[in-house]
């Protein structure tokens, strides 16, 4: 057995060396405005027959906010069953082996038949030809599909239709394009001391009252019982992580072009970076554990884990208090640990399955001895 009584009780380990994350860039993507496949004189005017909501006319401009607004929303086909397969609920998508097809007016032929009475039958084209569709929701009729979607929409080309953003600066501007640039930064651990250990095949015990518990990215490991009590002081076992942030920055070009006239314009807008919060890639644990049982009594008990710069990262609290059976949760992570080890005589084991409560354990063939 191990008993220790002491104003301050500090476990930690003597070094720790590390940098916090510079920024890379990790990523660019750059989506583009989906058009409905239309092309050339079709993007100034278009009147579908089959899908209604798709009707504008601008004359001039392939792209214009009349257009964009009637593309948003996704349309509705209903086909034979036999013509669609590679179905995949989990990823919303699917193949078709005959299109959907979609009637219109040729505006050419609405001239003829606005100026002379001509009288011109109705275009159709198929609208659904690349090998992989993305939709938004799928209702089984029996034999029959009713799929909602954008036709050839694919969300590594194209901006979501129903999120294209319009501007106004001075005329009516529409999103042609969205670049998003991604910026990685990765803590970096230079170098680390062995981890300091109080270690007993029995128990461990630890009375600081009125003083302070410090377990400090160590280990404190008892084949017995673990107790430590600060009945008016403070316990803190304290890791430290390395962290991962990660930050995208969009910018976005928009397009303007007059109805009538030849004139057109660009604009560029950057919007405020956007940081993820930050992840776990590695950590030097503070670890408190035992075969038996972890006791822990103090009028302020602290499990948490630091950054590189010291800031809390995880943890819980308890004041005027105490708490049993308490261990800092190890951080996940798949970097190894310069320096870090565990202890490996013969009196411990690892407990690496999940699920597992502590990391190390006292070999069962030993828990009867005192």
């Amino acid at each position: 057995d191990i008993d220790i009584a002491a104003n301050q009780v500090s476990n930690t380990r003597t070094s720790i060396v590390t940098t916090t994350g510079t920024p890379v860039q990790t990523a660019v993507k750059t989506l583009r405005l989906w058009q409905a496949g239309l092309s050339d004189g079709e993007l100034n005017h278009h009147h579908s027959i089959t899908f209604p909501g798709w009707r504008w006319s601008t004359r001039r401009a392939q792209v214009s906010t009349p257009q964009t607004d009637a593309l948003r929303a996704p349309v509705t086909v209903t086909v034979d069953k036999a013509t669609v397969t590679n179905l995949d609920t989990s990823k919303q998508t699917l193949s078709f082996t005959q299109s959907p097809v979609e009637a219109y007016q040729d505006p050419a032929a609405m001239r003829l038949l606005l100026l002379y009475g001509v009288k011109v039958d109705n275009r159709s084209r198929p609208v659904a030809t690349n090998a992989t569709q993305y939709y938004q929701s799928i209702t089984d009729n029996g034999s029959t599909y009713s799929i909602t979607f954008w036709p050839d929409w694919d969300p590594n080309i194209h901006i979501r239709p129903d999120e294209v953003r319009q501007a106004n600066f001075g005329t009516d501007y529409n999103e042609i394009s969205r670049t998003t640039v991604t910026y990685t930064a990765t803590d970096q651990l230079v170098s680390a001391t062995d981890a300091a250990r109080i270690q007993a095949n029995g128990n461990i015990r630890i009375n600081s009252n009125g003083g302070n518990i410090l377990n400090q990215s160590s280990i404190l490991a008892a084949g017995g019982n673990l107790v430590r009590e600060a009945s008016d002081g403070t316990i803190e076992d304290v890791g430290t992580v390395l962290q991962q942030t990660v930050t995208t920055e969009e910018t976005s070009l928009f397009y303007w072009h007059a109805r009538k006239g030849s004139d057109q314009k660009f604009e560029t807008v950057a919007y405020p970076s956007t940081p993820q919060a930050p992840t776990t890639v590695a950590a030097l644990p503070a670890v408190a554990t035992a075969n038996r049982a972890v006791q822990t009594t103090g009028h302020d008990v602290t499990v948490a884990s630091v950054n590189t710069v010291g800031a809390a990262v995880t943890g819980r609290s308890v004041s005027g208090g105490g708490a049993s059976g308490t261990q800092l949760a190890r951080a996940a992570g798949n970097a190894g640990i310069p320096n870090l080890k565990l202890p490996t005589n013969g009196l411990y084991q690892f407990r690496t399955a999940p699920g597992d409560t502590y990391l190390v354990a006292t070999d069962p063939r030993f828990t009867q001895y005192g």
